[in-house]
């Protein structure tokens, strides 16, 4: 039997869905450990010259309790060989500090498992003759002279618990996933990995998928996989009981490896950005417009009102709910290739090819596994069919944020900035299937085995016998969680006979048109069930501004938002809507609009969090990322590898405009808390007019304050959640949208990331424009000022809701 083990620093997001249907297909034993690194803080050499024999300094317990890691006020600072430790009165120790040439690195002595690890590391030394390899001498304490540097390096990586779990099992593959900006961490993985073990290194994910070749050769990994793995990664496990495994494996569509020294993407002919002729973009007679894509989305949806759900028989309705209904509603609302023929580009060429696929009529099931050779993605069936193996699980000790489960992949919308990693084609569980996997990962929860933080999470809520309730989050991740109407209300009334509700809040991603009928009102039913049961809705709003959201194609308009919000004012409760400040074509004129409009109707609105985001970065393949280089907006030099996507100051765009919403963006940050939410509503406004001011006094330079440092996030919930007074709602760990989410970074690391600090921002504003910004800038402050006064006091919530852990 093969032996795979994968390993992740967060959720298992997309690993549990690959491994448990490789174990269901009885191709692999699995293992899905939870990584502990255990270096946990980098020192700067002037930082380790200040280390000496004593009490902790104050600075290295701020650096410690911000962390957050925990440690004795009464722990001591002692030299050992080749650098330090921190140990408490009782002898404990709670950290090792190994002094570099360039500075110190700080491991957590509990993520070391040293007693455990220590003996797997020997036994591997004894088994492949290489005593002496790792560790110098087994009789000394652990210090910085009695390992090697390369066992330092692969402890600080993935820690000992992981490492010892490594090297017992001996496994055959080993795989991890890679989003956002995760290459370093996980680079140090794979270096780990590569010291005890030949195994064959895989990766998925995100930027796996949009950039198979480039991390391929960035990350050193043996093969990677684009796209939903599934059933790519089950046909790679079959091949390996084979001979001659790198010729076949040009079979397994989306797959990047080397092979003769060369790296190949198994895939179509494609352009820059892997479309193909398969893919419905590459011809104009598929292209989709904005008004065709909302109609399509509500045919999707299928019938809201009673009457019209009881005239048309849907399988919705016993929850077997199939994509082949949605191809019939697109091919009908924009008259593509009818169900039965070929696409024009297929029928042009004369080529033939079958498919396995069942839940497509056979054009469309044609023309679908062809699009997806460039990134294949898992069927309905395969969705529903594949129950999540929680077995897998092990050493996920540490308290998750939230519980993350996927209840559809892909998305119709053509929103400009999203990178659509999944598609468009809707692919969907039924609603039992849904609440079938909450329910068995509960079942971990109740047996420690997952363990959960809990709140009080309807504090915010009008439900009196709710509001002390301490429950965790249970994330439900869907592009649009109420596309499929008739399902979310199935699966309500599956969670409201369930006591799973007295234990978790739900979370769910949604557009906002999705929660309105077809005549364009409110979905009465919806609203009720969303009334009593209390679920966070996000919104997927992006702006109250007009013109932006025609820029983005978002499927909804402003007026359709501001039904939306009102109608979940009404169900007593806090939500959040997503907000995005500005892209590349934005104007400082546009931003100071986007934020007015923003602040305006928050604060109409108490029940409203904001989870901003300053900027539209493109990456991947989006429509963004296209139009700035087809129209050669991009600087020379800016973009040199895939990575520079990731970076957080677009220097593509208006900088004036960029420093504009980057400013705001930080207080905003803190609208995501409703305790502090109005306050930061203002403060955003009274920020934008004092930095126009100062641009009218002839500054010119801009320097982040601390508030404001931004990067990518890891695509973990702890990058996302910062320290607050209340839990923040969850996002899950693989949407694209988290790309923008802020996270704290030190000054060294911002300064290392971005060069604004030392390089001006070209011309400056004529003073006849700055004079009419600011003069815009101070109406809309006095506007808000007057606004804040007019509202009634926010009611505190009852009880004291427990801090959120970063």
């Amino acid at each position: 039997m093969i032996r795979v083990l994968f390993g992740t620093p967060g959720w298992p997001s997309g690993l549990l869905e690959v491994g448990s249907w490789a174990v269901a297909q009885g191709l692999a034993q699995v293992v899905i450990r939870q990584i502990h690194p255990a270096k946990v803080l980098q020192l700067s050499a002037v930082e380790t010259v200040q280390l000496c024999a004593g009490r902790v300094p104050d600075w290295l317990q701020e650096r410690l309790e911000e962390a957050p890691l925990p440690t004795s006020d009464q722990a001591q600072l002692m030299p050992v060989a080749g650098g330090w430790i921190i140990q408490r009165p009782n002898q404990q120790i709670d950290f090792y500090i190994l002094c570099r040439p360039e500075g110190a690195e700080l491991f957590d002595a509990t993520r070391l498992a040293w007693p455990d690890c220590r003996q797997a590391i020997g036994e591997y030394e004894r088994a492949t003759h290489q005593v002496g390899k790792f560790v110098y001498n087994w009789n000394l304490p652990l210090t910085g002279q009695s390992l090697s540097a390369e066992l330092w390096d692969a402890l600080g990586a993935v820690g000992g618990a992981f490492l010892d779990r490594l090297i017992r099992f001996r496994p055959h593959v080993i795989g991890f996933r890679l989003e956002g900006a995760d290459e370093e961490q996980v680079a140090s993985f794979i270096r780990a990995c590569r010291l005890f073990s030949k195994a064959e290194i895989v990766l998925g994910g995100p930027t796996a998928t949009s950039h198979p070749i480039e991390v391929l050769q960035d990350l050193g990994a043996d093969y990677v996989f684009a796209g939903e793995a599934e059933e790519t990664f089950a046909q790679f496990l079959r091949l390996a009981r084979t001979s001659n495994v790198k010729e076949s494996v040009v079979e397994i569509p989306g797959l990047a490896y080397e092979y003769g020294g060369r790296c190949f993407h198994n895939t179509l002919p494609a352009d820059g950005y892997g479309r193909t002729a398969a893919d419905p973009d590459a011809h104009p007679s598929a292209s989709l417009s904005v008004s065709l894509r909302a109609d399509l989305n509500q045919q999707i949806a299928g019938p809201s009102d009673p009457a019209d759900r009881m005239a048309e028989a849907s399988p919705a309705a016993s929850g077997a709910i199939g994509p082949q209904n949605a191809y019939r509603h697109a091919a009908q609302a924009v008259e593509l290739t009818p169900v039965g023929q070929l696409p024009p580009a297929f029928a042009e060429s004369g080529e033939k090819f079958q498919s396995a696929d069942p839940d497509f009529p056979t054009g469309w099931s044609q023309s679908w596994q062809r699009r997806h050779w460039v990134r294949p993605i898992a069927s309905s069936a395969v969705l529903e069919a594949n129950r999540l193996d929680w077995s897998l699980l092990e050493g996920f000790d540490r308290p998750m944020e939230s519980l993350f489960f996927i209840g559809s992949r892909g998305c119709p919308g053509g929103c400009t900035f999203c990178a659509k990693l999944h598609g468009s084609q809707v692919r969907w569980k039924s609603a039992a299937r849904l609440l079938e996997e909450i329910e068995r990962a509960d079942e971990l929860v109740q047996a420690g085995r997952l363990p959960v933080q809990r709140w009080p999470l309807f504090a915010y809520t009008k439900q009196p016998e709710w509001q002390k309730l301490r429950v965790a989050w249970a994330a439900v991740y869907d592009e649009d969680f109420f596309l499929l109407r008739d399902r979310a209300i199935q699966f309500f009334r599956l969670w409201e006979s369930s006591p799973l509700k007295y234990r978790y809040r739900l979370s769910f991603q949604t557009n906002p048109r999705s929660l309105l009928n077809r005549r364009g009102q409110v979905d009465q039913e919806l609203f009720e069930w969303i009334d009593r049961l209390k679920p966070m809705i996000q919104l997927g709003g992006e702006s109250f501004h007009p013109e932006q959201l025609h820029r983005w194609q978002k499927r909804h308009t402003v007026a359709q938002l501001q039904q939306v919000a009102d109608a979940l004012e009404a169900t007593r409760q806090d939500y959040t809507v997503f907000i995005l400040l500005s892209d590349f074509q934005s104007t400082p004129e546009e931003v100071v609009d986007a934020v007015w409009l923003l602040v305006q109707a928050a604060l109409r609105r108490p029940g409203m969090r904001i989870a901003s985001s300053p900027f539209t970065i493109p990456l991947y393949d989006s429509q963004t990322r296209r139009d700035l280089e087809y129209r050669g907006l991009l600087a020379p030099g800016r973009v040199r590898s895939y990575r520079d996507y990731l970076r957080p100051q677009p220097g593509w765009m208006n900088p004036w405009a960029a420093q504009l919403a980057d400013r705001a963006d930080a207080q905003l940050h803190f609208a995501l808390q409703p305790s502090h939410r109005d306050a930061a509503l203002l403060r955003a406004m009274e920020v934008l007019v004092e930095t126009i001011r100062s641009w009218a006094k002839g500054e010119r330079i801009y320097k982040y304050p601390r508030s404001t440092e931004t990067l990518m996030a890891k695509g973990t919930p702890e990058a996302f959640f910062a320290p607050t007074d209340t839990p923040q709602p969850p996002s899950s760990p693989s949407h694209p949208a988290l790309a923008n989410r802020p996270c704290f970074l030190s000054e060294e690391r911002l300064s290392q990331s971005l060069d604004w600090a030392s390089s001006p921002f070209g011309p400056m504003l004529p003073k006849d424009r700055c004079r009419l910004l600011l003069h815009q800038a101070e109406w809309a402050l006095e506007q808000v000022r007057e606004l804040v006064f007019q509202l009634p006091l926010r009611e505190p919530p009852p009880g004291n809701p427990a801090p959120a852990v970063s």
